[in-house]
């Protein structure tokens, strides 16, 4: 499914989302950067990746540490969030943080947002797994504008939030389990606690709204 458009209208704060734009282009020249040393090397792309992705391990003491990794190294919690592996990677989590993030902007505001954001993120995927958790709980009732390709037709169809996201959520974590990310599964505990922040953030916004 490939989402284009929602329903809500009705924001608290009617501000441009400079945060959600400049997320988006982070993501987007932090790929390229990994496509610029991906063409000097494959060795050299493995480094860059293991030095900046989060490992679990690390936090655990598993393992050592790995040598260039950026000191403190819970740094990864954040360098990790810009991190994709593949043009597929990087533009499904861009066409889900164009629709959805701006509406999550417009509810909390530019600093509450990027907080949020950042709070959320378990690698790339998981910052949006706390996006669209945080659009469910502040807009339980919109719906989605959606895209369904099948076999070789393009369909396009309305849709309740909960069921695009719940449908989302199920095929990417299918793939997470064909590709043995065994990792993946903590951005459903990032974005319960997401849910949380965003109730709070909601509520601060519509205060400052009505002030």
């Amino acid at each position: 499914m490939l989402p284009y458009a929602t329903s809500e209208r009705n924001e608290p704060l009617q501000i441009t989302p400079w945060t959600n734009y400049a997320l988006i282009a982070a993501n987007v020249l932090v790929f390229l950067y990994e496509l610029t040393i991906g063409g000097q090397g494959v060795s050299q792309l493995t480094t860059f990746i293991t030095d900046y992705a989060l490992v679990p391990c690390e936090y655990m003491a598993h393992c050592a540490i790995v040598p260039g990794t950026p000191t403190p190294f819970w740094l990864t919690l954040f360098t990790s969030m810009f991190l994709h592996g593949g043009w597929a990677h990087l533009l499904g989590n861009t066409l889900f943080l164009c629709v959805f993030g701006s509406h999550i902007e417009r509810s909390m505001g530019h600093l509450r947002y990027l907080a949020f954001y950042l709070a959320c993120g378990l690698g790339a995927s998981g910052a949006i797994s706390g996006v669209l958790a945080a659009y469910l709980l502040l807009y339980p009732t919109s719906s989605v504008s959606t895209l369904l390709p099948i076999s070789y037709l393009v369909i396009p169809i309305r849709l309740p939030a909960w069921l695009m996201i719940a449908g989302w959520r199920g095929v990417l974590g299918a793939c997470r389990w064909l590709c043995d990310r065994g990792y993946a599964h903590l951005a459903v505990s990032a974005a319960r606690l997401c849910q949380a922040i965003a109730r709070l953030s909601r509520s601060g916004s519509m205060m400052e709204a009505g002030a």
